[in-house]
Parts: C-alpha cells; structure tokens; sequence
C-alpha cells in the first residue's frame, strides 16, 4: 500500500490538478473494487440478459444462454470481454491469412476475426469444453459466420486430453484441475493445421495456461508457418517465464502488449 500511496502523492505533486483528479479516481477505483465489482457485476448480468443478445465489437452474442456466468455476462454488457484481443485483431489482423482461435469459448473472438478475414480466408474455432459448442454454433448463426468448429483440445501430443470444467465459463482448461473432468480428443497444431488445410495462419491463443505447451514443444511449426501470434499470457502457467524467453529468442518480435495479451510477429515470414 506504501508504493500505491506513494505514486498517488507523486501523481498530486506533479500532474496538476488534471493528475490530482486522475489519481485520486484510481486511487479510489483500487480501494473500493470490493464493494464496486460485485454490484457492478449484477447490475450488467441483469442488462445481458435483459438485452440479449448483447452487441459487442459488432458480434451478438446470446448472453441469456444459461452457461454464461454472471460476470462473463457482465463484461459482455460493459464491452470489456476479450476487448484486448479484439482491438490486437483489428489493428494487426488483415484478413488475408487463415486463423485459428485456440481456446475460443463463446465463439466471439472467431466472429469478430470472421468478419475481418476476406473470402478467401478460413478461420477455425477450437474449443474442448462440450458445454460451450452449442454456444460456438449459436454465435456462428446469429452473426451469419462461416468459421468452422473444432471440439478438441489444443495439446501438442496429440491423443485424447482430461479436460477440468469450471465453474466459470471460460475457466475451464486442461492445465488447472476441477473435481468436474470430461476426457475430450485432443490435437496439435501441426496436425490442426494438415486437419483444416490451412495456408500461413495467424493463431490467436487464450488457453489458460496451455500457451506453454504450445511455445515449448510447437515454436518451430509457428516460426515455419505463422505470420502473426496474439498470445494471452497466465500468470499461474507452470514455465510461463520459459515460454516468453523462447519466444524471444525466437525469430517473433513482439510488436505490441494489451494488458496481458501479446502480439508477436514472425520477421522469418514478413521479411
């Protein structure tokens, strides 16, 4: 809290009364979020699913499905859901290449980079949560998408995967054990990529904690063959730190952070 304190007073000092007002309302935002995120968290749960669907980035979104958690709905209503991954696609992203969504739940992030990639272009959603494919579908309907679902899990093995719900809808993964397991099949990226006949694609990874095995045991498949990484980091990842310094060490430069979500390019394909 000392350091906290310290920048505010720095802030006050130094940034006039613009920055006395700015850091007092982040001084105030970190002290009540407590109390703040909880009711904010109801008062939009209430809004997504009275709105539903709910517009986001120019994708519906069936947010009174009964799979969605509160909060989930909630970042949904207040535009913040997988906002840094969007705003990566729509800066980075032409619509040139294929994609693959790995991790991708809801099927929003597939949707929104459907309506940016060109005719020519596939995009593919991975998901291994079963729970969350009638979800994918919806979404691909509602928003008269044509990117292709693949229920598997992303492992770079191969083989099949125990997949550990949670309670969360987007918690799930096959790094953090749930007493709630599902054994799902389970692909690599070389084998994703042969399975879709995908040319070059740009490969979006939210994961929970999966990046690791797919930038400790797959970096040379995406050095050969992908353009763009948008990478979204888990701080609780077992070799997270080892992860990010192969990926420095490896022919992609990082071009761009959004709190947590990286964007590598690979110089070896662009120049």
């Amino acid at each position: 809290m000392r350091s906290l304190a310290a920048a505010f007073i720095d802030e006050v000092r130094s940034g006039g009364v613009r920055g006395a007002a700015a850091a007092t309302h982040d001084y105030l935002s970190y002290r009540l979020s407590p109390i703040i995120q909880p009711l904010s968290d109801t008062l939009y749960n209430y809004v997504a699913i009275r709105n539903a669907p709910v517009e986001h980035y120019g994708v519906r979104l069936p947010t009174d499905a009964a799979v969605f958690s509160k909060n989930v709905r909630a970042r949904f209503a207040r535009g913040d859901y997988e906002a840094e991954e969007a705003e990566a696609l729509q800066q980075y992203y032409d619509g040139t290449h294929d994609l693959i969504d790995l991790g991708a739940s809801t099927g929003f992030l597939s949707a929104f980079a459907d309506n940016l990639a060109d005719a020519s272009s596939q995009v593919v959603a991975v998901e291994a949560n079963p729970d969350l494919i009638p979800i994918l579908k919806q979404t691909k309907q509602m928003n008269g998408a044509s990117y292709k679902i693949d229920n598997r899990a992303y492992q770079s093995s191969g083989g099949t995967a125990t997949f550990n719900r949670h309670n969360l809808t987007v918690g799930g993964s096959i790094q953090r054990e749930t007493d709630d397991q599902v054994s799902v099949p389970a692909v690599s990226l070389a084998d994703l990529i042969d399975d879709h006949g995908l040319q070059n694609p740009v490969v979006i990874c939210d994961i929970e904690g999966g990046e690791v095995d797919l930038v400790m045991n797959e970096l040379h498949i995406l050095e050969n063959v992908c353009p763009l990484l948008i990478l979204e980091t888990h701080w609780f990842a077992s070799g997270i730190e080892e992860a990010e310094k192969a990926l420095t060490s490896s022919q992609f430069n990082l071009i761009a952070e959004f709190d947590g979500t990286l964007v590598y390019e690979n110089s070896g394909i662009y120049n």
